[in-house]
Parts: structure tokens; C-alpha cells; sequence
């Protein structure tokens, strides 16, 4: 029979190591705190002791490596630029152009539409055509698609009178991509777009320019969502249905939108108006969907959305926060920093419910 053999783990190890250093510490009175310089140094035989050794994790799996922080996958311009041999296609995100089921342009929209489509041929045939998700009825959907869809045929138009239009609405009945997969909020947000497509070359691509806020941000600001005080006043707020408690009402609020080096958080107070008093989870409040705030420059068209690392959402984790009638909770958001200096921007905290406009930012 083999001899049984204990196997320590990594932090078992470390715990004892670092208790072998603290007893061969000097003692330290109440009136010297323990220093470093208390320690003794270290010597070859704990370096090289396969218990205490330094271990290089630099060919290590990449769950066990630093991650850099990286905006770019989070950071999204309006358009969406296409060649294939001489047919050019624009994908327009409709998040960033228009408001929820709104189909009216603001005038920074209409003239980035007129300079996308600057380097069109004379007298070519632009098509635009108009695309939702699928949350709403059919009906619905397929008129929204039509009034935008017309609405940035008239900008273009405006920009192009030489040009010939032609513009339809699709509503929800080609979808980009299926809705049903681990990101059900970003598969939605791909199929509410608006394509505009010609014979010619592509628009020249605009440089991306540099965060304002300045250094990359560290990590998260936030974790577990906090029961907290109403707060006296929020930047706004609205009541709303929540789509997985049919009857139920939710009252949401953007209480603050705070910009920090190269981050911004963004904080939401959500609160449960009537229903039964057992807790429920946000996640089941929202129809087994995780909420993922974005946030919306009209003039300078760049969407801002929740930042993550390999799948993990630096925010407050909506299947752990539980809300009672009556309780407000906070939840927590971080985003990239703006692009460009602002004052004010638009927050959507879920596609179902109208964005909040004009919502003031701050800097710290």
C-alpha cells in the first residue's frame, strides 16, 4: 500500500509562510507598530523551498494572468462600415441615432449622414433600409422601421439631392442575428439598425480619438448591489413595467453618472412598487436577462456600453440583488469615459423602457 501524502494548496502554503516569517519577527509593542523592516530578509532556503518558492505564472492558463483593461470592445461609433468589391453598406445603430421608439434625427445625426454618404457616385440608387429587434408585436415593429428608415433617407437627401432613394422597412423580420443567445441585450441592439448601401467607395473612416478622462481605470467601482437611502433628489426617473413580473411596476432613477480616469460609473436606484413581499432577483424582474446599462452621445454619435472581461460585466451582479416592495436598491455600472468632452448624456438602463436624455456628467 502506498503511503498517504497531504498535499498543501498554494494559499495554505503562503499562510504558513508568512507565519514562519511573523514568528521570526521582532516583537513589536503597542506603541511601535510592526514594520516591514521587523521582518527578517529572505534567505535561499525559503526561495528555493518548493513550499515557499517564487512562482512565475507567466505561461500560466489566462485565468491565473492580469487582464489588461481594454474600452474598445464597449466603445461604438454609429457607423458600421462595409466593402465587398465595389458595393459599399453603412450599418447606423439605431440606439445611438434615435431615442427609444423614437424615429426623429437630432441635427449632429443628420450631418454625419450627409458626410457618410459624401463619396456617393452622382446619380447612384442608395438603399436604406430599416431593422428592429423583436420585443414588440409585428405591427409595431414594422412601422418603426419605416419612420426610420425614412428618416435618414431624408438626411441623406438633404446631403445628396443628386442621388436616387430607395428605402424600405423590415421591421424584426430579418434580424442580424438570432435573439436568444448569452448576450440577449447586445443581440437586440444589433438588430435595431439602419442600413444604408450604394455602388462606390467607402466614406473615408474617421480617427478614433483619445479618452479625455486620462489613464486607464483599474478595475470595477462597484459589487454587490446595497439597499440604500432614497436619495433626496435623482438626475431622473420614471416608473416602468418589469418584464418578468407581468402587473408589477418598477420605479428606476439615474442618480449619478460620474466620469474617473478612464472609467465612468454610472449609478441607477431601481425599486420595486407593489407585488408580493418576497424578495425577487433583478435577473428574474428583468425576464432572465442581465441588465447592462449603456449610455449615448447625441452630438458626438459614440455609444458607451458596460465594460467586461471575458464574459464578466463590471457591475452589480443582478442575479444576487434581490428587491422587496418599498426598498430601493442601487445598481452599479462601469463604462468606458467619454471620447470627447460633454456635459450631458443619454442613458438607457433596458431597451424596453425610454432613455433618459440629457442626464448631467460629472468629473472627480
Amino acid at each position: 500500500m502506498r503511503p498517504l501524502t497531504r498535499r498543501w494548496p498554494a494559499a495554505a502554503a503562503l499562510m504558513v509562510c508568512v507565519g514562519l516569517l511573523v514568528s521570526a519577527a521582532s516583537p513589536a509593542t503597542d506603541d511601535e507598530p510592526l514594520t516591514l523592516d521587523d521582518f527578517p530578509a529572505l534567505t535561499d532556503g525559503v526561495l528555493t523551498n518548493p513550499l515557499f518558492a517564487v512562482r512565475d505564472y507567466s505561461q500560466s492558463p489566462a485565468f491565473f494572468t492580469v487582464r489588461p483593461y481594454d474600452p474598445a470592445p464597449a466603445t461604438k461609433q454609429v457607423e458600421q462600415v462595409e466593402q465587398e468589391q465595389d458595393q459599399t453598406s453603412v450599418t447606423l445603430a439605431s440606439d445611438i441615432l434615435f431615442t427609444v421608439d423614437g424615429s426623429d434625427l437630432s441635427e449632429p445625426a443628420v450631418a454625419a449622414i450627409g458626410a457618410l454618404v459624401a463619396q456617393v457616385p452622382a446619380g447612384a440608387t442608395v438603399t436604406v433600409d430599416g431593422h428592429t429587434d423583436s420585443v414588440l408585436d409585428d405591427a409595431y415593429n414594422q412601422a418603426l422601421s419605416e419612420r426610420r428608415a425614412q428618416s435618414v433617407a431624408a438626411a441623406v437627401a438633404a446631403a445628396r439631392p443628386d442621388v436616387v432613394l430607395d428605402v424600405h422597412g423590415y421591421g424584426e423580420s430579418r434580424l442580424k442575428v438570432p435573439e436568444g443567445g448569452d448576450d440577449l441585450a447586445e443581440d437586440r441592439a444589433q438588430n435595431r439598425r439602419v442600413e444604408v448601401t450604394y455602388t462606390g467607395s467607402a466614406p473615408e473612416a474617421t480617427p478614433t480619438p483619445t479618452p479625455t478622462a486620462g489613464a486607464a481605470a483599474a478595475g470595477p467601482y462597484g459589487g454587490a448591489g446595497l439597499v440604500v437611502p432614497v436619495p433626496e433628489s435623482l438626475e431622473a426617473e420614471q416608473t416602468v413595467d418589469a418584464p418578468g413580473r407581468p402587473g408589477e411596476k418598477l420605479r428606476i432613477g439615474v442618480e449619478s453618472l460620474e466620469v474617473r480616469g478612464g472609467s465612468m460609473r454610472l449609478r441607477i436606484v431601481l425599486e420595486r412598487l407593489d407585488g408580493p413581499s418576497d424578495p425577487v432577483t433583478l435577473y428574474e424582474l428583468m425576464d432572465q436577462a442581465v441588465l447592462s446599462p449603456g449610455v449615448a452621445d447625441r452630438t458626438r454619435l459614440v455609444e458607451y456600453r458596460t465594460l467586461s472581461n471575458t464574459g464578466q460585466r463590471w457591475s452589480t451582479d443582478p442575479v444576487a440583488l434581490d428587491l422587496v416592495p418599498g426598498v430601493p436598491v442601487r445598481f452599479e455600472a462601469t463604462l468606458p469615459a467619454p471620447l470627447y468632452p460633454t456635459e450631458a448624456l443619454a442613458v438607457s438602463v433596458d431597451s424596453r423602457w425610454p432613455t433618459f436624455e440629457d442626464v448631467p456628467v460629472t468629473f472627480s
